[in-house]
């Protein structure tokens, strides 16, 4: 038997539980700022972030809290919006091993993008073409677009431009002056409060002033098995570092003889 009630409220049943499921999926596991999981369609379905295992100290515990949850919503016929992308259920049916039949083309609907752009384009063109080297690496993650910053309000248009005497120039420095010393003021009080943290054995502080190296590979990976749900990650620029796609793919050269070397 598993029951779910909210605090506060006396209804139970399915639909309850339904709805925490969603809740703790959406804020755990959907959250981009985990770095779990990764969509790249729209958010229509999700696959798993490749940045995760080397920055987050918890991802191993992380991904196994999932497994359990879609475990639990599936034992009980319940479904969840987790929307895992079919790929993904594949190799989680197929035990986390590619397929006898895997090709290229399995990449397209995981990432329409990056199998146009790069795999389709250097499969069916010469490497000369590019005009540079190109090594057997990739960005390790991209970061989503920033969100446009929105237009300014009419009104502060005109306030901005009326505002041409010299009274009213004053006395607009002089309000800006005032809010400057009182979020200053804020930002002192909040520095006096904070107190030192203690060290803690569980909580791997180390890997927070670690930066991620320019290039990575599967030896960069953190154990995931931290206990601490505070626990800081790793810091990182997600557009500097790579990937090896390869051993030693920051040395290996893409030919026109070794860019598909399985075939």
């Amino acid at each position: 038997e598993f029951e779910v009630r909210f605090k506060g409220e006396s209804s139970a049943g399915s639909a309850v539980t339904r709805e925490w499921m969603d809740l703790v999926a959406m804020e755990a596991f959907l959250n981009p700022e985990k770095h779990l999981l990764v969509s790249f369609d729209g958010n229509s379905t999700f696959t798993l972030d490749p940045l995760g295992p080397f920055i987050n100290p918890c991802w191993y515990h992380d991904y196994e809290l999932l497994g359990r949850l879609i475990g639990l919503a599936l034992y009980h016929n319940i479904s969840i919006n987790v929307p895992l992308h079919p790929h993904l259920c594949r190799l989680l049916f197929s035990g986390g091993e590619l397929w006898p039949d895997w090709c290229l083309a399995d990449l397209e609907p995981l990432d329409p993008g990056t199998y146009l752009h790069k795999v389709k384009w250097l499969v069916e063109n010469d490497v000369e073409l590019l005009g540079f080297e190109l090594t057997f690496t990739d960005v390790l993650h991209t970061p989503p677009p920033a969100k446009p910053k929105p237009p300014a309000a009419d009104n502060e248009k005109q306030e901005g431009s009326s505002s041409s005497s010299p009274g009213a120039s004053t006395s607009a420095l002089a309000s800006a002056q005032e809010q400057q010393e009182e979020e200053d003021s804020d930002n002192q009080d909040e520095d006096w409060h904070e107190a030192p943290q203690e060290f803690d054995p569980l909580r791997p502080q180390e890997w927070e002033d670690m930066e991620l190296p320019g290039l990575v590979s599967d030896e960069h990976r953190l154990p995931g098995d931290a206990m601490d749900a505070a626990a800081g990650f790793k810091r990182f620029d997600a557009c500097e570092s790579l990937v090896d796609l390869v051993e030693n793919g920051d040395q290996v050269l893409v030919t026109n003889e070794n860019k598909v070397p399985w075939s």
